[in-house]
């Protein structure tokens, strides 16, 4: 089972998606050290699969080829 808990109106249930206006989150640095995290950002990411073609050269065969780039 898989369970959350959030302070009310931080998710819309309907969308399951987090309102991030309202989640203001925070990430712990070092010792009494923490960080706002204001900015947020989309990073588009490869697939595993789409990583292996590049470094094979389109050679799927498993593993990278080895070779320094």
């Amino acid at each position: 089972m898989l369970r959350l808990h959030a302070r009310e109106g931080l998710i819309d249930e309907a969308r399951m998606h987090v309102d991030l206006d309202v989640y203001r989150p925070i990430g712990r640095l070092f010792g009494n050290l923490y960080a706002a995290q204001r900015d947020t950002f989309a990073l588009a990411r490869e697939s595993h699969a789409q990583w292996l073609a590049r470094v094979n050269g389109g050679n799927n065969a498993g593993e990278p080829s080895g070779e320094s780039q």
